[in-house]
């Protein structure tokens, strides 16, 4: 059984004589419009702001920005949802992670990374098995370096995170502890 017809609508969604879309249960679709028992379609549809839509799309829309989260548990919250997160089993990896991923938000990059971007890198860090916490070596510097670039989106910025990494090989603190000097 479809899930429309668990609502008891059968068929496809019709249209009216105005030609809008509805849906309604095959006893209601002869009635008037104005008596009819009518279910329009809600559409949702996203969007990252980096292009614009016409005014007169714009005008039938209600918005909802979605805040970017400030807490390295919510960005938790959401790496856990996609499977990449356990705090039982994984949790000074993926949160040392996240805490750069903030520190670098808070860094002043022309353009911040987004919580995509984290999930990315994330799942980078676990194929590369690089804790950015840890003591790195050279070798898991070399390995996190290409990496760099989910981060950092345009040529400055994707430079200033580089200049860092260059910068925290040389010191034997890990990559958090010195971000916050960022």
């Amino acid at each position: 059984m479809s899930s429309l017809a668990k609502l008891g609508i059968e068929g496809k969604p019709a249209l009216d004589e105005q030609d809008f879309i509805y849906f309604a249960e095959k006893t209601e679709r002869d009635k008037p419009r104005t008596e009819r028992k009518v279910r329009k379609p809600l559409l949702i549809i996203t969007s990252n702001s980096e292009k614009n839509l016409p005014d007169a799309f714009l005008r039938r829309c209600a918005f909802y920005h979605i805040p970017f989260p400030k807490e390295a548990k919510t960005l938790l919250e959401i790496l856990a949802a996609k499977g990449l997160y356990d705090a039982k089993k994984q949790s000074e990896m993926v949160s040392s992670a996240v805490d750069f991923f903030l520190d670098l938000r808070n860094s002043g990059l022309r353009r911040n990374p987004a919580t995509a971007e984290l999930i990315a890198w994330v799942e980078f860090l676990w194929e590369m098995n690089v804790n950015p916490s840890a003591r790195l070596s050279a070798s898991d510097f070399a390995k996190l370096e290409p990496s760099l670039s989910m981060l950092g989106k345009n040529k400055e910025d994707l430079q200033r995170i580089k200049d860092k990494l260059a910068a925290l090989k040389a010191e034997p603190t890990p990559i958090v502890q010195s971000m916050s000097n960022f």
